[in-house]
C-alpha cells in the first residue's frame, strides 16, 4: 500500500478516580450475573461518590445504575452533561438509554408521560447514532424506542435493527430482533440472512442449534406463527445475563 497517512497518535492522563473505577466499569458493561451485580454497583458508588465534580467517576456511576442499578438515578447527570458537551457521542447514547428504560419500566418523570419520554429517547438515540454511526446499540436501542405497537412492524424500526445487527453480527439479542423484526414483515428469507452468525457460532452450540433449527425451519416454509414461536422459546434462545436488556418483541 502506498501513500497511507502517518497515524498522529496523542496521550492523555487518565484521571485519578480511574485507577478502580476503570475496571469496575469495564465490569459493568459485560452484564455481570444477578449474583454478583449488588457488591459491583456498591463499589462503584462508593467510589464515584468520592470524585462528585469528575466526569469520568459520574459516568461510570451513570452506566452502572443504567445496566445494574436503577437507571432514573442516572437521568439528571446526564441531562446535564449531553447540555454541556452536545458533542459526546457515548452520553448521548446513555441518555436515550435511560428514557427508553424507564419508560418500559413505569417510572415517569414528574410532567412527563410515556409518550413524551420515548420520544426523548428516540431524540437522543438518534443523535447518538449521528455523532457515532458506528454504535450498534444506539441502533438497536433506537429500534426498539420505534415500536408502535403495530403488527407490521415500520421501514425505519428493521432498517436500524439490521443496521445494528450487520455492526455486530455476533450479538445475540441483535440478530434475533431483526429475525423477528423481518418474519413480522414476512420476510423470512432475509430473517435467515440474520441468524447465520448464530448457527454458525463456535463459542455456544446451544445457541448454533437454536439458530440452525429456525433456518430448518424457515427453509421449510414454516408460518409466520411457527418461526415467532422458535424466535420467543424461551428455553432455547440465546441466554439474557441481565434484567435492564430491552424486553423482546
Amino acid at each position: 500500500l502506498r501513500d497511507m497517512p502517518v497515524p498522529q497518535v496523542t496521550t492523555a492522563l487518565m484521571p485519578i478516580s480511574a485507577n478502580k473505577l476503570l475496571l469496575w466499569d469495564a465490569a459493568d458493561r459485560i452484564c455481570p450475573s444477578h449474583e454478583d451485580s449488588p457488591a459491583l454497583l456498591a463499589k462503584i458508588q462508593t467510589e464515584a461518590a468520592k470524585y462528585p465534580g469528575d466526569d469520568f467517576a459520574q459516568t461510570a456511576l451513570a452506566r452502572a445504575e443504567i445496566i445494574i442499578g436503577d437507571e432514573t438515578k442516572a437521568l439528571d447527570y446526564l441531562l446535564k452533561y449531553t447540555a454541556d458537551h452536545p458533542d459526546d457521542a457515548e452520553t448521548r447514547f446513555m441518555l436515550g438509554q435511560t428514557w427508553f428504560l424507564m419508560t418500559v419500566h413505569g417510572h415517569i418523570r414528574s410532567g412527563e408521560t410515556k409518550d413524551s419520554q420515548m420520544a426523548k429517547a428516540r431524540s437522543a438515540l438518534g443523535k447518538a447514532y449521528q455523532l457515532d454511526p458506528l454504535n450498534a446499540a444506539a441502533l438497536f436501542y433506537y429500534s426498539m424506542a420505534l415500536n408502535d405497537g403495530a403488527d407490521a412492524p415500520s421501514d425505519n424500526m428493521i432498517n436500524a435493527a439490521v443496521a445494528a445487527h450487520n455492526l455486530a453480527p455476533s450479538v445475540d439479542e441483535y440478530a434475533v430482533r431483526a429475525a423477528v423484526l423481518l418474519i413480522r414483515k414476512d420476510r423470512p428469507g432475509d430473517a435467515a440472512e440474520m441468524l447465520y452468525p448464530l448457527a454458525n457460532n463456535p463459542h455456544d452450540e446451544r445457541v448454533s442449534l437454536w439458530a440452525t433449527a429456525i433456518i430448518t425451519a424457515i427453509e421449510h416454509k414454516a408460518t409466520r406463527e411457527e418461526l415467532l414461536a422458535l424466535l420467543r422459546k424461551p428455553v432455547e434462545s440465546p441466554a439474557v445475563t441481565n434484567d435492564k436488556k430491552p424486553p423482546k418483541e
